[in-house]
């Protein structure tokens, strides 16, 4: 299986939970979901070049979807990569990393209907490789 990790960033008023520690030795994803009165988002982080969700991240964009099912707002959700590899080549990545997360947010119940698929300014995400490897899920007003 790949190995994709999950991040939804606290609320604002909320302190961040601590990062534990897998058997591997590596720090856990932090995984609260955005309350409703936050209107918070949500970003799927994802291993190089793979497009596929673990786990954590399958239930972190369930738990996300619950709090979305409340908003009548819609959703929007873009994909980008690292800055490695053929352009075109990562693209079609961030494209597909998009449509998993889209596809996990319909199977959770979220209507695809409230759900906006949107091409990055810049297919190279912000942060280090490993931040830059995402999908970011924004619950707009």
């Amino acid at each position: 299986a790949v190995k994709a990790t999950a991040y939804v960033p606290p609320a604002p008023s909320a302190a961040p939970a601590p990062a534990t520690t897998t058997p591997a030795g590596r720090a856990a994803a932090r995984t609260k979901a955005p309350t409703a009165a936050s209107s918070g988002g949500a970003q799927i982080m994802f291993a190089t070049g793979q497009s596929s969700l673990d786990t954590s991240a399958q239930t972190t964009i369930r738990m996300a979807a619950a709090t979305y099912m409340g908003l009548p707002t819609p959703i929007v959700i873009t994909g980008y990569t690292n800055p490695t590899g053929n352009v075109p080549a990562n693209v079609e990545l961030a494209r597909q990393r998009a449509l998993v997360v889209r596809d996990a947010l319909v199977q959770a119940g979220i209507r695809a209907e409230r759900i906006r698929l949107a091409p990055p300014a810049n297919v190279t995400g912000t942060g280090s490789n490993d931040q830059a490897r995402r999908v970011d899920i924004v619950v707009t007003p």
